[in-house]
This record gives C-alpha cells, sequence and structure tokens, in this order.
C-alpha cells in the first residue's frame, strides 16, 4: 500500500539550537535564500536537515508548506490531492491544502520539500519552471483551469536530501540541481553536540560533553552514528540514573545498543567509554 501525500502547513520551528557554528550555516543559508535561490541541504541521516530547513523557514517570516517526498506521489496527488485528509494546518489558517505547490507559489509560502530525492524525479521536474522562469507551468489540458501561476516574490524554497540514499531512478535531473544551491552537512563541531545533548536531554553541561567525546570516540572507531545516538545516550542514561563513568553496567549496555554493536558488543564499547572518558 502506498503511503499518502504529505503536505502540512506548520509553524516555525521552536526551541532550536543555535551555536556560532549553526549561525554561519544559518546566515549563509539566508543570504541564498533572500538572492532568489532555492537551497538543498542534503547529508547523512540525523544531520538536522530537517531541522535545519524549518528553522531556516521560520526566519523568513512566512508561512511555511512542508511537503515530504515519497516515491508514491502521483500528480493528481501533488496538484490537486483529492481532498486528502492527510493535509492539515497546525496554524489553523486552514482546514485543508488542495493544490500545495500552487499555493506556495501564488501566495508566497515558504516550500520546505523534505526528502525530495525520494519523490520520482518527473514530479519533482514540476518545480523546474518556478525556479527558472518564476511561473508553475502545467501541462496544456491545465491551462485553462487557470495553472499558470507567476511566483509571488515572497515565495522560496528549501529541499534536504539524505545524501548516501539509494533513490535510483528517482534521482532528479541535474537540470534541477542547477537551479538551486547546495550545502552539504557534515556532523556539528563539539560546541554544537554538546549544546544538542543537553538541550534534548535536559542533562548536565559536563555530561552532555562526555556523551559527545563517547559518540566521537565511536566514529573514530569505524561506527557511523550521529548527534542523535547522543541524545539516545543522554535521555537512557537520566531515565536510569545512571553515570557516566567506564564501569557504569546501564552506559555500557547502552552504548553497545546504541552505538550499533552486536550482542556480545559491551567489551568493544567499554573500550570507546574507557577511551573517550580518558581524554
Amino acid at each position: 500500500m502506498k503511503e499518502k501525500d504529505s503536505t502540512l502547513l506548520i509553524e516555525s520551528e521552536k526551541g532550536f539550537v543555535l551555536t556560532p557554528y549553526v549561525e554561519n550555516i544559518c546566515q549563509k543559508c539566508l543570504s541564498y535564500l533572500k538572492s532568489g535561490y532555492p537551497i538543498h541541504l542534503t547529508g547523512l541521516p540525523g544531520t538536522g536537515k530537517t531541522t535545519l530547513a524549518l528553522y531556516l523557514a521560520g526566519l523568513l517570516e512566512h508561512p511555511v508548506l512542508l511537503l515530504i517526498g515519497n516515491e508514491g506521489f502521483t500528480l493528481s496527488g501533488i496538484i490537486e490531492n483529492n481532498n486528502d485528509p492527510i493535509f492539515r494546518s497546525f496554524s489553523k489558517t486552514e482546514e485543508s491544502l488542495k493544490e500545495p505547490i500552487k499555493k506556495a507559489c501564488r501566495d508566497g509560502y515558504t516550500l520546505v520539500y523534505d526528502n525530495f530525492s525520494c519523490s520520482p524525479s518527473w514530479v519533482n521536474n514540476l518545480l523546474l519552471s518556478i525556479f527558472e522562469d518564476g511561473i508553475l507551468n502545467q501541462p496544456n489540458k491545465c491551462v485553462q483551469r487557470g495553472w499558470n501561476v507567476k511566483k509571488h516574490p515572497d515565495f522560496h524554497a528549501i529541499l534536504t536530501s539524505n545524501s548516501e540514499e539509494n533513490t535510483e531512478n528517482k534521482i532528479p535531473l541535474n537540470s534541477l540541481y542547477d537551479r538551486m544551491i547546495t550545502i552539504r552537512l557534515g556532523h556539528y563541531d563539539y560546541d554544537t553536540e554538546s549544546a544538542i545533548v543537553r538541550a534534548k536531554t535536559g542533562i548536565r553541561t559536563e555530561d552532555a560533553g562526555r556523551i559527545v567525546d563517547i559518540v566521537r570516540a565511536a566514529r573514530k572507531s569505524g561506527n557511523s552514528v550521529t548527534i542523535r545516538a547522543g541524545i539516545a545516550l543522554g535521555r537512557i542514561l537520566v531515565a536510569q540514573k545512571a553515570k557516566i563513568q567506564p564501569d557504569d553496567p546501564v552506559l555500557l549496555e547502552s552504548c553497545a545498543d546504541v552505538l550499533g554493536f552486536d550482542i556480545n558488543g559491551n567489551g568493544k564499547a567499554r573500550q570507546i567509554v574507557e577511551r573517550a572518558l580518558s581524554t
């Protein structure tokens, strides 16, 4: 069974962790957006692409429309959506969005297109005329229904994708990439990761730093883990009232599971924890 098309009119992202490192990225992205360019945030899962996209959209101070890419998109699903009940307004300005891309383009919304590379390329080609010519062009049969829409001056687009996602034939044409500015996101700096763990878990500042040390030690050992692992560890340790010490059994077992070791991975977890906490 195919997933339903997912589009939401949302309020701006709240509780965003802003550090000098992140602020630098935001200022760069805003400069591109305000220059009239769509931006494309790409990186590994867990690097905060969606959160950053929603925060940037909020800074533009216009209504934000979130479109979630999936392989089940159909042309009618994007253009008209046939009264799909998943269209809901978090900001309560509308109860239904029948024509999301048309509405965003016409009314000056900020379009956040999350995981756009998961959608078929022919679907994403609907954006080509908007990005290039400032007009939403549709097939001739739609012209009589008023589908040629001029882009509103306040319209902006922020797209995200996973850099290691196997999208096969769903990858959009290079012509779409040529019309966007791509920002490649990696792991955040130490201070930002610590601030995120602290904000998302309520753990002490010192302990947040220790958790980040453990996550970074795991990365050096070859485990492809993101700051999501740090958040998970922090929440578990707070809930279990565990201590961040090499001999704490809850810490070792949690590290083995969260950092991706097999059932006998406590020995490896101990090595990583000891290495991280000894520095």
